[in-house]
């Protein structure tokens, strides 16, 4: 019997040193009932200082496995439900888990139960990113507003209103003091943290789609794909 694997995701740590591979949906030729599932769009996310990998199982379920130990994974269930994306900590010591309209942040050191940032059913989680320091969270919610949890007492403290387009991506600068969005056009948006307004907006000179968006080390690049 032949089977066949697709892959639709994949995540390369430090120039390729290690891949990981996500959403693998197996295709079984003539197995009754084997119908492929379709990927999850999640992404397997390394830690910061390419220790941990994250990943969500077909049981919905995120193992967290330590590379440098080789310890037994450690499986994290409940909390947020079906992951829509995993964030580490800077310190790879904590786990963000955005769900439809849920934000799970788990203590890896402890793994019994997360504190949640966020319940509630009206709300869509489709983004996280976490501050360099690690003493916030950012979510993009309903494609269209950013929020920002202090984690010091798990408060919001702020939403930015992206004006006339959705939100797809953010992340946060090395110095935390801005925050960059886009969505689904070809702009790409800085916001000041400390005033909670909008600093500069970018263009793609090709006028296509932005894609990604990724700070270089120091922060004075920010680097965005377009289609």
């Amino acid at each position: 019997m032949t089977r066949q694997s697709r892959v639709s995701l994949v995540t390369i740590l430090a120039a390729g040193l290690l891949l990981a591979l996500g959403a693998m949906t197996s295709l079984g030729a003539g197995d009754p009932g084997s119908e492929p599932q379709p990927p999850t769009g999640v992404r397997a996310v390394f830690s910061t200082d390419g220790t941990k990998l994250a990943s969500l199982t077909p049981g919905g379920e995120i193992t967290v496995v330590d590379l440098r130990s080789g310890a037994e994974p450690l499986i994290l269930r409940g909390g947020a439900g079906v992951a829509s994306d995993l964030v580490f900590s800077p310190d790879a010591q904590a786990l963000a888990i955005a769900s439809d309209n849920a934000i799970a942040l788990w203590d890896l050191s402890e793994a019994s139960e997360p504190a949640m940032l966020l319940d509630e059913p009206e709300s869509r989680v489709t983004r996280l990113a976490f501050s360099p320091r690690g003493d916030a969270v950012a979510a993009v919610l309903d494609d269209a507003r950013i929020a920002i949890w202090e984690l010091k007492d798990q408060t919001e403290k702020s939403i930015l209103l992206p004006q006339n387009q959705s939100v797809k991506e953010i992340a946060f600068s090395p110095d935390g003091s801005l925050l960059a969005s886009h969505g689904t056009g070809p702009q790409v948006t800085l916001w000041d943290l400390a005033s909670r307004r909008e600093s500069q907006t970018f263009s793609s000179s090709t006028g296509g789609a932005i894609t990604g968006i990724a700070y270089g080390p120091a922060g004075a690049t920010l680097a965005a794909a377009d289609e």
